[in-house]
């Protein structure tokens, strides 16, 4: 009975950590920078609320006028280096200008190669969409901006640009808050509790033995919480130096 206790809680135990160390080997191998796309309406030549309004840019006439800043984020702890930034706009837009900065030098970025060609040969049915940037480095901590003025079609401009970076082992997901780490040792604890009641269930005369399980394993979930923090704060000591 003992021995089939034991198996019953160390088997669930050695998954989740084999589970855990492939998870932490595939998000080591990845670099995961974020973007947040903001976009502010300047002005409508056709507003509801404040009437027909000329609108003009150099000197040719404009239907509705937006302002969009783009930020890249590299949250992560490794820098990214020479790597191509795409970015592409909705379909019912056109980009009249834009400026791209990397924060962290205060330098603008350079257009891509290709960029300057299509630029060259003023194709314009590739520059009216497109912005492509060659960037030296993204450290760590740092971002790059990017700030586009457009013209729609629509009041309301849609928010699905297409950023892309051509790098490999570098991935580009939406921006999301930092989350708090009481989800985790909420659900840590859940576990645990849930584990040791149908273990109970199925063995009910091991009541002790289960319950000193369920007790050691929510110490474990603040000693991995411990040692956690301690690698993540030696590794940010170093990152610093």
């Amino acid at each position: 009975m003992d021995i089939k206790l034991t198996l019953t809680i160390l088997i669930p135990s050695i998954i989740s950590f084999i589970g855990g160390y492939l998870l932490f080997r595939l998000k080591s191998s990845l670099v995961r920078l974020q973007k947040r796309v903001s976009i502010q309406r300047l002005a409508s030549s056709n507003d509801d609320f404040w009437g027909d309004i000329s609108i003009q840019y150099n000197k040719q006439k404009i239907n509705h006028l937006q302002s969009v800043h783009i930020e890249i984020f590299n949250n992560t702890g490794k820098d990214v280096d020479d790597f191509i930034l795409t970015i592409l706009s909705p379909d019912n837009s056109r980009i009249l200008s834009s400026f791209a900065t990397n924060t962290d030098t205060h330098v603008e970025l350079e257009d891509s190669f290709l960029f300057q060609e299509q630029k060259e040969a003023k194709n314009w049915g590739y520059l009216d969409t497109t912005r492509e940037y060659s960037v030296q480095v993204l450290n760590r901590r740092t971002e790059l901006s990017i700030s586009l003025l457009l013209e729609s079609t629509d009041q309301n401009l849609d928010d699905n640009f297409i950023v892309s970076i051509e790098k490999k082992g570098v991935v580009i997901k939406p921006y999301k808050k930092p989350t708090s780490d009481l989800g985790f040792i909420l659900t840590g604890f859940i576990v645990v509790i849930l584990t040791a009641f149908f273990t109970y269930l199925a063995y009910p005369e091991s009541l002790i033995p289960i319950a000193i399980v369920a007790s050691v394993g929510s110490l474990h979930i603040w000693i991995g919480l411990i040692i956690y923090y301690t690698i993540m704060g030696w590794k940010h000591y170093e990152d610093e130096d």
